[in-house]
């Protein structure tokens, strides 16, 4: 009996130090984002946003959304770009958190497109991943959510993370859009043979030669994304 509660009391022990641990840690983390958000000048995380706009009716121009200068467009030459994703560092706050209730850690990525000159890029954003052992972007292909290799994993965390990228994905393809962009099936890349590596094409855009200013940037402008989203 004696063992029984010596057993229980550390077990309790163990578990307020485990929270009083990995919420001093969210505290801290907190308390330097908000040192950060006043380094910033009380700015955010930057997002991706600006440079839309829409194509002349007869597509013999681009007209931009922020100042209406118009730019010669040529729809018989068309630029293409593909989309990436990388990791880019972790959500410190949301991994406190989870690891409290024994999840694993929250990762950052971006997802983004590059022309395929690797010149420009033309949008970004961000999206979350709980991290899971040996289970990589790839593992979050819709069409790979039967397979056996992926039996035993944790279902719940694994439609959160296919929501999270699929997200993304919209948020990406609406900037594209608003961009001019639109798709054009998938990257011809080799060193790009992803499910979410998806290509996009647009009449090239003399953003050198300017022709003419246009109406207001209000009458033009894109409406808001149905997906964004933002974490400080």
């Amino acid at each position: 009996m004696f063992g029984g509660i010596l057993t229980l009391a550390f077990r309790i022990a163990w578990f307020f130090t485990r929270i009083v641990r990995w919420l001093t840690i969210y505290l801290i983390l907190s308390l330097g984002a908000g040192v950060a958000w006043l380094a910033r000048g009380r700015r955010g995380r930057e997002v991706d946003t600006g440079r839309f706009g829409r194509f002349l009716e007869d597509d013999s121009g681009w007209q931009d959304a922020e100042s209406g200068t118009v730019y010669p467009a040529n729809a018989a030459e068309r630029e293409f770009c593909d989309a990436h994703a990388e990791l880019d560092g972790q959500y410190w706050r949301q991994s406190a958190i989870a690891r409290l209730l024994r999840r694993g850690a929250v990762w950052r990525y971006k997802l983004y497109a590059v022309t395929t000159d690797g010149q420009q890029l033309a949008a970004w954003c961000e999206f979350a991943q709980e991290a899971r052992k040996n289970i990589t972007l790839d593992h979050m292909d819709p069409a790979m959510s039967g397979i056996p290799e992926l039996q035993g994993v944790d279902k719940n965390a694994m439609a959160a993370n296919r929501e999270s990228i699929r997200g993304a994905i919209n948020d990406l393809e609406w900037l594209l859009s608003n961009r001019g962009w639109e798709p054009a099936g998938h990257s011809t890349d080799p060193a790009n043979q992803h499910w979410y590596a998806n290509r996009y094409s647009r009449p090239l855009i003399s953003w050198d030669s300017p022709i003419t200013q246009g109406p207001p940037a209000e009458q033009i402008a894109a409406p808001p994304s149905p997906n964004a989203t933002a974490e400080p």
